[in-house]
């Protein structure tokens, strides 16, 4: 029988009330976990080598054990003993860190909806887990916040990401707390955090390469406009690489706190008195897509036919259009995966790349669709009879 490593009994004052205790308890068996003396499926000391060790009623130790056991770091096995979980809570959870609620609907984009779901994914399927905190866009004053830094301080989680920049926790606990793997789903930066970031120009030159192979000339977008002022030269070259041509009033930004005003934006674009309208039209922005394609519905426009769209989407969270339209945008699966992948590189010590490019995809691309090609039934092969039915 294997001895604990600490021979020397851990005698606890007497007048500490027993929720103290057995917090003293709980931190010590976790620390061992964590630095691997109890590694993962090992076995802890018997039940009465722990009321030795820590010198306390059966009740306490066993409220100590309950919570480790909520946590994710044991399991009980019967008469066999009580066993380090296979993967405990410090190696394999991971924290998602939204500004946003999914309850505040004008401060939750989609991107953040789709990032949350492949995180339910995730955990579904295992034995990764990924918790979500919601809500801190002002840390200090949200309750998930608070609880993100408890789950760092006692080990619950082997790294954090966060959906957005990390600007507004800047001299927080969650950043200078030492020791913590963490990641940002941003573009490049120099705040001293490894990110990955969705290359939203991709989506420019994508989208122009589907319209001009479908013959399409004239071409028009809307966009964040946000992100106009970055875009717009990028716009006008990449036009002019592929031969194509737009004009001025043909680029235009949306506020997304305000979408429905792409559906005037786009009614504008296309209306019917125009001499030259485009016969191509990108909507970079998925949060544009409903009222933007209402736009090309009042102005009369039959899309596949006067006009191919190209849509922003974020896979596999697509969402429904009445209108045909081509697809393009950025896999979740692949930014949660280099998020991931950054900090597993931590966790083992060494430097993670300061940025990480995810590039943009057609929806058939993407690891959902190709799942899903690989999980079709093989069609029967032909027999070469021709089969006949009567009536």
């Amino acid at each position: 029988m294997n001895k604990h490593p600490h021979s020397k009994p851990l005698r606890l004052p007497r007048r500490q009330r027993p929720l103290a205790r057995q917090r003293i308890i709980m931190d010590d068996l976790r620390q061992q976990i964590v630095n691997g003396t109890l590694p993962p499926n090992s076995r802890l000391p018997l039940r009465l080598q722990l009321l030795q060790k820590y010198d306390v009623s059966n009740v306490t130790l066993q409220r100590a054990l309950d919570r480790l056991t909520l946590d994710g770091y044991i399991y009980a096995r019967g008469r066999a003993g009580t066993f380090v979980a296979p993967h405990p809570p410090h190696l394999w959870q991971y924290g998602l860190v939204f500004p946003g609620s999914p309850s505040d609907q004008e401060n939750w984009s989609l991107f953040w909806q789709a990032l949350e779901a492949e995180a339910a994914r995730i955990t579904r399927n295992g034995p990764r887990r990924i918790v979500c905190y919601y809500g801190t866009e002002y840390p200090q004053e949200s309750p998930d916040y608070h609880k993100l830094v408890d789950d760092l301080r006692h080990h619950r989680l082997a790294g954090v990401i966060f959906a957005s920049q990390t600007a507004r926790f800047q001299g927080l606990p969650v950043m200078t707390e030492p020791g913590i793997a963490r990641v940002e789903v941003a573009g490049a930066s120099d705040r001293g955090i490894p990110s990955v970031g969705p290359q939203g120009r991709s989506i420019i030159t994508l989208a122009l390469d589907y319209l001009k192979s479908r013959g399409r000339t004239r071409i028009a977008m809307i966009l964040n406009s946000q992100v106009f002022s970055r875009w717009a030269d990028f716009w006008v070259q990449a036009v002019s690489q592929h031969g194509l041509s737009s004009a001025a009033r043909w680029l235009q930004g949306v506020d997304l706190r305000h979408p429905e005003c792409a559906a005037n934006v786009a009614e504008m674009m296309f209306y019917t008195g125009a001499r030259e309208r485009p016969d191509g039209f990108i909507i970079a922005d998925d949060n544009l897509l409903e009222t933007a394609l209402s736009g090309l519905l009042l102005a009369g426009i039959k899309v596949g036919t006067d006009l191919d769209v190209v849509a922003h989407c974020n896979f596999p969270n697509t969402r429904a259009a009445t209108l045909p339209i081509k697809r393009v945008g950025f896999d979740v699966h692949d930014i949660l995966a280099a998020c991931l992948a950054s900090i597993d590189v931590q966790i083992q010590g060494t430097v993670a790349p300061t940025h990480v490019d995810i590039p943009a995809k057609f929806e058939e691309n993407t690891a959902a669709a190709i799942a899903a090609e690989i999980a079709r039934p093989a069609a029967p092969p032909d027999s070469g009879l021709d089969i006949w039915t009567s009536r």
